[in-house]
Formats: structure tokens, sequence, C-alpha cells
């Protein structure tokens, strides 16, 4: 039946990543090879696979700088090879103990995670634009939340 649905009859495995993140890169490429990253977004906490919370940037990638270097730059790396044009979102999996990370998927389209990304980025490079710092929010960082309708028992 695989070969039938696939074309293909292999097996794809996954590593098992036992304590993981989810960490995003937001890139911008114009179609001609030139691509730049707005830096690195945590996305680690999900429900039913859809993010709840948003931080820019990303704790982990604090305490593991070069880490975030190599990330931002293989995500440039792949928009280059394939000369993408358009906002987008390189996302990652990063193993919380060998601080090691693999590629997951480009989405690419603007996403609403893409406004928290921004603002640290519109922080550090002293923009014309108006970016409140509630108390207590580090430079280079922001949060962004959903909600849901849900009631605590269903969180469960």
């Amino acid at each position: 039946m695989v070969q039938t649905l696939f074309s293909n009859a292999g097996v794809f495995l996954e590593k098992y990543i036992r304590r993981a993140r989810h960490v995003e890169v937001q890139v911008f490429g114009d179609g001609a090879g030139r691509v730049i990253e707005f830096g690195e977004r945590e996305c680690s906490v999900q429900r039913r696979h859809q993010k709840v919370l948003e931080e820019a940037g990303s704790p982990f990638i604090a305490r593991h700088p070069e880490l975030g270097r190599e990330m931002r730059q293989a995500a440039i790396r792949l928009c280059e090879l394939i000369q993408y044009r358009s906002a987008g979102t390189v996302e990652f999996i990063v193993d919380d103990d060998s601080a090691s990370f693999c590629f997951l998927e480009l989405n690419s389209r603007i996403q609403v995670e893409h406004a928290v990304t921004s603002v640290p980025f519109l922080r550090s490079h002293r923009s014309p634009f108006v970016v409140l710092n509630p108390g207590g929010i580090p430079p280079r960082h922001a949060y962004s939340a959903r909600s849901s309708g849900l009631g605590s028992t269903s969180l469960r």
C-alpha cells in the first residue's frame, strides 16, 4: 500500500529527542539569493501541537549563543540555496540535553509569531518605531501568548 500511495516503499525514521525544544528563525528573502534573518523565537510551550507561548529571543539560545549563530546561519543557507522570496520561518527541533538541532520545516508565509520576533530586532537597531517595554522584560526580548476558551479542567 505504501508503494502505491507514495511511489516509494521505503521507511522514514526520525530520531527520538527526549527533551526537545521548538525554536524558529524568522527569514526574509528577495528571490535572488539574498536572505536576512530577524532572530529566533522559542515556541516550546504548546498544547495539542498549537503554540501557546512564543518567546523571542529564546532563553535556551541565550545560554548557548554559538548554537543560535549556527541555527541562524543554517536558516540563511537553506533560503539562499532555494532563492527564497518572501517572509518565512525556518523551524528547528533542539535537543535540550546535547544542544544540537535538526531541521523541522520551512513555513513560507507570514505567521502571527512574526511580530514577537520583530520587537527585539527593532529595539536593538534604534528603530523609529515606538516599542513599549513593560518593566521586567529584558532588552532584545518579547513575549506573545494565545488564550483559549477552554476551562481549566480541559487543559489536563
